[in-house]
């Protein structure tokens, strides 16, 4: 990345003093990070800003604004670690509870590694 970051206590500076400037440093860091993603990579980060643009605008202080996409993130979150529950699950995430007793017990073909004690 070309850009670096300015310290916390510039940004805040900014937020205060200039919220331009530091809207523009966001932008531009923003296409930095946009112009170094793969070309699979870079519509989708677009998307995910366009998203949090938007929240921005609808939102009416910086309060809401950050709780917004902080929601946007943990829904984001939320349907990764579903996904991953899918993945590692050795039984159908789908299946009800009276099913559960018709699913035969798993074999018992799990080697044991030894256990060093000291």
């Amino acid at each position: 990345m070309g850009s670096q970051l300015p310290s916390f206590d510039v940004l805040m500076e900014l937020a205060q003093n200039d919220p331009e400037k530091l809207e523009e440093i966001r932008q531009k860091l923003s296409e930095e990070i946009f112009a170094e993603a793969t070309p699979t990579l870079r519509p989708k980060l677009e998307g995910l800003n366009f998203r949090i643009s938007m929240e921005r605008q609808r939102s009416k202080n910086a309060m809401q604004c950050c709780l917004r996409i902080s929601a946007l993130m943990h829904d984001s979150f939320e349907k990764m670690r579903h996904e991953l529950d899918i993945l590692v699950s050795p039984y159908p995430s789908n299946l009800h509870l009276a099913d559960e007793a018709k699913i035969p017990p798993m074999k018992e073909n799990v080697i044991q590694f030894p256990v060093n004690r000291c």
